[in-house]
């Protein structure tokens, strides 16, 4: 049987973008689904996602009212998954920062060297970013990657692939970061646990339609929630 993924799109106020995105993974070839988690964006995003929905049953939509936060929309998103019984999933970005067609690429590297996540990662040669705030990004994955002591180069990227036996290993439950810091912390806990993790280098260019959701209170809370994190380890 053909292996199934789940492509993960999570959004707040993605209007502009969703519906392209949306015809650009229908359009990839390969035994692909997609789950839109939208945290009740106001500017209309899910019901630009519940008309597609109507149309074909690969896309399913899931809306949030509870707390906002990247990370709570993608554990959501991981329950649904693994219950679904899908192989893979891949969290992709809305905007178009990350190609749709190179899902594929990583689907295929996670299948053909057997790895539990491969990540698109930017801090690998050949990979790279345009971005005004380049060298600040630097310097916090440096400090990510100083605090935890890790051999990923890209802790912090979300364009990743991640098999379900993951959630075998790391427990959905045991996640706990409820913003941006959530596939840092994914990726550490199967870095810790011994699965095989695969960085492919991806260039990210800047954002095309909308505005970006990383704001000061963002990065604050991402601040917070990876000092949170690197304290549990110490206990």
């Amino acid at each position: 049987m053909k292996k199934r993924t789940l492509i993960l799109i999570a959004t707040y106020n993605e209007a502009e973008n969703i519906e392209a995105v949306l015809r650009a993974t229908l359009g990839l070839k390969g035994n692909f689904d997609v789950l839109v988690v939208d945290d009740n964006s106001p500017d209309g995003t899910g019901e630009i996602v519940k008309r597609i929905a109507g149309k074909t049953k690969r896309v399913k939509l899931i809306s949030r009212t509870g707390p906002k936060g990247r990370g709570l929309a993608s554990i959501e998103a991981y329950k649904y998954f693994y219950a679904s019984n899908y192989d893979y999933i891949c969290e992709l970005d809305a905007d178009f920062q990350e190609d749709p067609n190179d899902v594929i690429k990583l689907v295929k590297e996670a299948e053909k060297g057997n790895y539990d996540i491969v990540l698109g990662s930017r801090y690998v040669a050949g990979g790279g970013f345009e971005s005004n705030k380049k060298w600040l990004s630097l310097f916090v994955n440096s400090v990510i990657m100083t605090m935890f002591n890790t051999k990923i180069k890209d802790p912090t990227c979300w364009f990743h692939v991640v098999k379900r036996d993951v959630f075998d290993v790391v427990p959905i439950n045991r996640l706990r970061s409820k913003g941006f810091f959530l596939a840092s912390e994914l990726h550490f806990l199967a870095e810790k646990a011994g699965l095989k993790i695969k960085e492919l280098p991806y260039f990210f260019p800047e954002r095309k339609e909308g505005k970006t959701k990383i704001s000061i209170g963002v990065s604050s809370d991402f601040a917070k929630e990876a000092i949170r994190f690197w304290l549990s380890r110490k206990r």
